[in-house]
């Protein structure tokens, strides 16, 4: 997990604008389907999206599985969402959002 977390936040850390809090997802292709694409109307953070084969090796070799979201703020790694047994993300858009507001508050 932590090479996962490092990888990401290199990976990420140019698209991180003054907003402290980011949103990522990855998927594969062939588990589009199952892509929480809802997760776009986050408010109070930045969402960056990501297809699984997109990404260098390092990353692919570190998701075990997916979907994967990942919180940071401050480019630490807060929560990690991944996907169980069906494939399927069991966060909900309401849980990822309550956790960005509460990240938020803190500051």
């Amino acid at each position: 997990m932590k090479q996962l977390v490092v990888a990401t936040v290199l990976l990420l850390s140019s698209l991180a604008t003054a907003q402290d809090v980011l949103v990522v997802q990855i998927n594969a292709k062939w588990n589009k389907a199952n892509t929480a694409t809802d997760l776009r109307g986050l408010k109070n953070c930045e969402y960056v999206f990501g297809w699984l084969e997109d990404q260098p090796y390092e990353i692919q070799s570190s998701i075990a599985s997916v979907p994967v979201v990942v919180v940071y703020r401050d480019n630490v790694a807060k929560m990690q969402y991944t996907a169980d047994i069906s494939l399927k993300l069991n966060a909900t858009f309401e849980e990822i959002q309550t956790l960005v507001n509460s990240l938020k508050e803190s500051e």
